[in-house]
């Protein structure tokens, strides 16, 4: 069975029956339909009297266009669902972003702890190689989810992994990594059993994969990887290392030339907290904040970049909760980026009181906001940069509205 993972924009399926999500794409549909319907209504009753017409219901003009879930079979239901636009396919020299999780404290029900997968085209046996950026709890299954639950795939996404890069040692970042570990031993394993035994070049010992984190994380995941018998597959980097100039030789030994130079940045928020920024062979530059304030050093050494990541864990009614804990508002994001003239900004790790992200999407309604460059993002968002990015901010927003409806019932 093939594994083609370049396919969507916003691979947004579980490993659930199809039942159940057809009846949640069914609500969610008809709901839309039924407002569309009251909406019309209150349309011609205005037109047809001369008094105050009644509030319009919140809805995207795009949603409002939808068929009903009734006039869609399950395939149209899911698509609509998922991508809700027309996007270009992605290009062979495009890198792809994996949304696993996008909450900070603890999972929910729609968001799952930090960790971002990022992969581009390789050359050789592999067709792709991927990097993390934040290993929360959870990524190991969000990552057999974000294939469909096809074990296969599954196996060949584990293999395919050459580096995982730590911000900081909280946990929602960090608790997924000796699960993660354990499961690529057992893919690589599993590789190689299948291969046959007179291939001796194809037994030879996999890349090991390199964990970049600061050393009060790798004091015990040392220890753990020694326990469990896996310290073959891994070697351990300490921040420190990719300080400064950054590190290019090593970075790229590991991710087989795709990542040219890896460079962490010191950030405001706890102890030993870094942001990350990562060229990439193509000559794409991406920059991920990791937990942090607006911070100046992400401004200077990620100026230009083509695409930012960056946390907004409160909305902009939250600013002494932000300044407390050490997190960004909307905002205060969206003006890094600004500083930044990324090119693009996805925001990730809202706090998990907004189910929906609706706060968030109020607070970049505002004019003073470039829309077209900031997106919101959703655990199992799946894009293609740069091929896909110009539908990405629409889409996410008609995900708020779906959301919403969803949330509401």
């Amino acid at each position: 069975m093939t594994c083609n993972s370049e396919n969507s924009l916003a691979h947004v399926h579980a490993c659930m029956p199809k039942q159940p999500m057809q009846h949640l794409a069914d609500k969610c549909w008809s709901k839309m339909a039924s407002l569309r319907v009251k909406s019309e209504e209150s349309d011609k009753a205005q037109a047809s009297s001369s008094s105050s017409s009644n509030k319009r219901p919140r809805l995207s003009s795009s949603v409002s266009t939808l068929p009903p879930a009734s006039l869609m079979s399950i395939e149209e239901i899911s698509q609509a669902r998922l991508t809700l636009s027309s996007i270009l396919p992605p290009s062979p020299s495009d890198f792809e972003v994996t949304f696993l999780g996008t909450g900070s404290a603890v999972p929910s029900k729609n968001r799952s702890n930090s960790c971002i997968a990022i992969s581009t085209a390789a050359a050789g046996p592999m067709s792709r190689l991927r990097f993390l950026l934040d290993v929360g709890e959870g990524a190991c299954s969000q990552l057999y989810q974000s294939v469909g639950g096809n074990d296969e795939c599954f196996d060949e996404a584990l293999c395919s992994i050459r580096l995982v890069w730590i911000s900081h040692h909280h946990a929602d970042h960090i608790c997924g990594l000796p699960m993660l570990l354990e499961h690529i031993h057992r893919a690589q394993r599993a590789k190689r059993r299948r291969i046959p035994a007179t291939d001796s070049a194809m037994h030879a010992s996999p890349p090991r994969v390199m964990v970049i984190a600061p050393q009060q994380v790798l004091q015990y995941y040392e220890y753990f990887a020694v326990l469990a018998g896996i310290d073959d597959i891994v070697s351990f980097v300490p921040t420190v290392n990719t300080l400064y100039a950054g590190s290019t030789t090593q970075v790229c030994q590991a991710t087989g030339g795709i990542i040219t130079r890896l460079r962490s940045v010191a950030v405001e928020h706890c102890r030993f907290s870094y942001a990350a920024v990562i060229d990439l062979y193509s000559g794409f530059k991406i920059v991920y904040s990791g937990d942090c304030r607006p911070s100046q050093s992400i401004i200077t050494a990620g100026a230009g970049c083509d695409l930012l990541i960056h946390e907004a864990t409160f909305d902009d009614s939250m600013g002494a909760d932000a300044l407390s804990k050490r997190h960004c508002t909307t905002s205060e994001a969206v003006g890094v980026g600004t500083s930044m003239r990324a090119k693009h900004c996805v925001l990730t790790h809202f706090s998990q009181r907004y189910p929906s992200s609706s706060p968030h999407q109020l607070s970049l309604s505002s004019p003073s906001f470039p829309k077209a460059a900031f997106s919101t993002s959703f655990d199992f968002l799946r894009f293609a940069y740069p091929s896909q990015i110009a539908s990405l901010p629409r889409t996410t927003r008609l995900l708020c509205d779906l959301y919403d409806v969803m949330d509401s019932e």
